[in-house]
């Protein structure tokens, strides 16, 4: 579970860094999420 979101997050930042020196319609429209936010429990 854990490596997925590890994953998900090290796509999501290079895409970002990508997005950052080229302005596309990826940084207006952020694909979605494929996992549900509250993995691991507050406390």
């Amino acid at each position: 579970m854990v490596s997925i979101v590890l994953l998900c997050s090290l796509s999501f930042k290079m895409a970002d860094s990508k997005t950052e020196s080229q302005p596309g319609p990826f940084k207006r429209t952020p694909p979605p999420p494929r996992f549900p936010a509250p993995l691991q429990p507050e406390s």
